[in-house]
């Protein structure tokens, strides 16, 4: 027994390439599979790291209702829920223009708090301090990025304009770049004395904002049904919305635990076949050991042991590997705003643990069919070395199989619920992945018959040969299987993303009927009014829209905005609307009726008749559901409401938003239009083409981590045919060394591996296209799931791409057999141990 595993050992230790090959598959899968598991975590971690700068250990927050004639109100609101409170802090949160040269103002954002309430929410250092207490009257508090940015101290004697008038403040302490100063790339932020603040809005004695942080945050939602039933003119919401970020964002590992698995299914064909190898190289030692008295299950179980040990290494270096890997789709998917705000991760232990055992699995499990076969083999035929490798028996059982997973992909998201949608994706997805493995020995037997009659005229003998090799090796028929799932992992990923790209340039260069926006808070008529006359302004409409408001009788919340008239229809994106727009409005202005998506619809199982209890600001209202309507916006979380209810139950003082159309460029619009508005930092103004230019990028850095995960299946997809070639090679020496005993050519030889390289490759690409069209055809099911029900548009470029990698990928791959042939020894072939 000792002999066996020094033995072994000492081939592990030889064998550096397979050995690297083998540890090398595992370690990728367990890594793909470990930051695939965490990353929804991860990015939920980094959104509320940037909220908790603003909000501290603050659970919840209160504001004035839209109903509100003013936005203050007195700091004693919620003095009856004292008792059960940590604190309860009142802010003036606002913002104003620094003036910076004569014809320069940024915006910052302004917060009026007192200094040890500040220290109790978000406590701050301070790395330069100027007469900093008592902090009363014009003092200002910025952070150390934003006295570096503009060159500025302690002491130094600063212009803000707040409301449209000019203030003077002196610098009072310039804090660390931490808490609510931290650069997370928004305005800077400064803080200013709440008295100051309030006396300019003529509020004194009262706040914008309250945070309440509670004893037990356990009963965050007890006291905010309480708070809201209490006082319904006030808008109570959590200061950390968990719930809701990770209702957004955990959608994001499904496309990375589908590339996944496919990565896991590659990486389990390298070690099937790479086990293989390793039982046929050994056939002839294994049989000198079971001569000696080894029985086929010790023989057995120390190849599993090697298994085993390949595992271990893999899924040790994996999880090390995973961790980086995280690390950077955290770095990449950070989002725009977040600024210099540092890239962490998050995982919990079970994911490490689960990863690691998966390994394992994965390397045990995938190699104890060829450790089977190898030790069920005859000694006599291990002594002679006369067990040749042959294409696997019970085709018509597999044919079987393939067919009813193929079946099983186009049926299963068909046929079950929205409600299991994800699982069903997924699920035809690995369906569509074991068909193609299982079709592809009857799709290259198809092939092979048509290249036969064409080979004979263009290849002549050789070519002939060739193509009937590739019916009968099993070896070239894997490396077929995986060049076909590498190429169809990255087709799938590239059409989805070219499809992604092309609807949002659909929507925002052709569905959007205006070029300019006016966003932010307090737009009334007289902004209204004064955009309307900015040159090269032709069309204006103002948008009412409301973000994320309760459903009372259902889990989750909608999005809604209020056609005000059939110009509504002008400016917004196609919404998809059956019928005459007339007859639409005059059927939500009839009552509290609205109208909602269809993937809004198929969420919450909804038909027309069916009521919906949304939380409005005067209190709960129960509309109808009147009809719906086919659009992307909002990620189909989207309404529509008549505006007479619509007043009635939100009480709107301001608009959301303004909608322009305009003559001459975009920008130079907007340069007009920032220049009347230069005094109102509560404004935002923004072209479609910069609308088009953010969502561009913010998908772009998503799918660039889903390219990475694709072009790393198809790399160790490549090994893996690199692998099964020198397999082939090695199961056929004697056969190629009898070919040359019989006159066949170097040459000749050469020429025959590279015709079967090239036809491989083409079958593969070719099967893997078909492959990528199957599978292409559930994504749609699995994009509507996640919430991102966007259409898939194929590019015919992308196949052709697809098909030439293939061929290029295999004859490359060829070379090296190619030379060990041209090499081959015809007599130490043609004998045997």
């Amino acid at each position: 027994m000792n002999i066996i595993l020094r033995f072994v050992l000492r081939n592990i230790a030889e064998k550096k390439l397979r050995t690297l090959l083998i540890i090398s598959a595992i370690m990728i899968s367990t890594a793909l599979f470990f930051a695939s598991t965490a990353i929804s975590g991860t990015i939920e971690r980094m959104f509320l790291e940037q909220m908790q700068t603003r909000v501290g250990e603050s659970d919840l927050v209160v504001m004035a209702g839209e109903n509100q004639a003013s936005p203050f109100f007195r700091e004693t609101l919620l003095h009856d829920y004292q008792d059960r409170m940590n604190y309860t802090i009142g802010t003036i949160d606002t913002g104003g223009l620094y003036r910076v040269s004569h014809d320069q103002q940024d915006p910052w954002s302004l917060r009026g708090i007192e200094m040890d309430d500040l220290q109790t929410m978000t406590p701050v250092s301070f790395y330069q301090e100027a007469n900093l207490h008592p902090f009363q009257g014009r003092k200002i508090i910025i952070g150390r990025a934003t006295a570096k940015e503009y060159g500025l101290q302690a002491g130094d004697s600063i212009e803000i304009a707040i409301s449209g008038t000019a203030r003077q403040f002196r610098i009072a302490a310039v804090a660390h770049d931490t808490g609510p100063f931290k650069d997370v790339g928004q305005n800077p932020f400064a803080v200013v004395p709440k008295e100051t603040l309030s006396s300019l809005f003529d509020a004194r004695g009262r706040v914008h904002t309250l945070y309440l942080s509670l004893d037990n945050s356990e009963q965050i939602h007890e006291v905010m049904s309480e708070i809201e039933a209490d006082h319904p003119r006030y808008r109570v919401r959590e200061a950390l919305p968990q719930a809701e970020v990770a209702a957004m964002i955990g959608s994001i590992a499904t496309p990375f635990l589908f590339l996944t698995m496919v990565v896991m299914a590659v990486s389990a064909f390298i070690i099937y076949t790479s086990f293989k190898l390793i039982a046929k190289e050994r056939m002839p030692v294994i049989g000198t050991f079971r001569s000696i008295g080894a029985t086929r299950k010790m023989t057995g179980w120390v190849m599993l042991s090697e298994s085993l040990v390949y595992g271990l290494l893999g899924g040790a270096l994996g999880s090390i590997l995973g961790m980086g890997i995280l690390y950077l789709m955290s770095m990449v998917l950070q989002p725009s705003w977040a600024g210099e705000l540092q890239a962490t991760v998050s995982f919990t232990p079970m994911q490490m643990v689960i990863s690691f055992v998966l390994a394992v699995i994965l390397s045990f499990g995938s190699s104890i069919l060829p450790i089977r076969k190898a030790a069920g083999i005859p000694l006599k035929e291990l002594i002679l070395d006369t067990g040749e490798q042959t294409v696997e028996t019970k085709k018509s059982r597999k044919f079987i199989y393939a067919l009813l997973m193929g079946i099983g992909t186009l049926v299963l998201p068909r046929a079950l619920p929205y409600e299991m949608a994800l699982f069903s994706s997924g699920a035809a997805m690995l369906f569509s992945i074991g068909a193609l493995i299982l079709l592809v020995p009857y799709l290259t037997a198809g092939f092979v018959r048509f290249f036969e009659k064409i080979y004979g005229y263009i290849f002549g003998n050789e070519g002939i040969m060739a193509v009937k090799n590739l019916r009968q090796n099993g070896s070239i028929l894997n490396s077929i299987s995986l060049l076909a799932l590498g190429i169809a992992s990255l087709l799938i990923v590239n059409m989805v993303s070219f499809s992604v790209v092309g609807e949002v340039a659909n929507i925002f260069s052709r569905n959007v009927g205006y070029h300019v926006t006016i966003r932010g808070s307090q737009i009334d008529n007289r902004i209204l009014n004064q955009a309307a006359a900015v040159e090269g302004v032709t069309d204006i409409y103002a948008n009412y829209y409301h973000y994320g408001i309760n459903l009372v009788d259902r889990d989750g919340w909608i999005n809604f905005h209020v056609p005000t008239g059939p110009k509504f229809f002008e400016h917004t994106t196609n919404l998809g609307v059956s019928g005459e727009v007339d007859e639409l409005l005059a059927d939500l202005e009839a009552g509290r009726n609205i109208v909602v998506t269809t993937i809004f619809r198929d969420t919450h199982g909804l038909e027309v008749g069916d009521t919906l209890t949304i939380e409005m600001t005067s209190g709960s209202r129960e509309y109808t559901v009147i009809g719906f309507i086919e659009t992307l916006m909002e990620n189909g979380n989207f309404a529509l409401i008549g505006s007479r209810y619509h007043k009635f139950d939100m009480r709107p003082q301001y608009y959301s938003a303004l909608s322009m159309m305009v003559s001459g460029t975009q920008d130079e619009v907007k340069e007009r239009l920032e220049e009347r508005f230069r005094n109102y930092p509560n404004l935002e103004i923004h072209t479609m083409e910069e609308w088009e230019e953010r969502n561009h990028a913010a998908n772009a850095q998503l799918f660039d981590i889903l390219q990475g995960f694709s072009i790393l299946t198809l790399i160790i997809g490549i090994f893996g045919v690199l692998n099964n070639l020198v397999i082939s090679f090695i199961e056929r020496k004697r056969a190629l060394a009898v070919l040359r005993s019989i006159g066949m050519s170097k040459k000749q030889i050469v020429k025959m591996i590279f015709v079967e390289s090239l036809t491989g490759g083409i079958i593969g690409g070719c099967i893997g296209v078909l492959g990528a069209l199957h599978m292409l055809s559930v994504m749609p099911y699995m994009m509507r799931a996640i919430a991102a029900p966007i259409p898939i548009t194929y590019s015919p470029t992308l196949l052709l791409i697809a098909l030439l990698s293939g061929v290029v990928i295999m004859v490359i791959a060829s070379v090296s057999p190619a030379l060990k042939s041209s090499r081959l020894n015809i007599v130490e072939s043609l004998k045997y141990e």
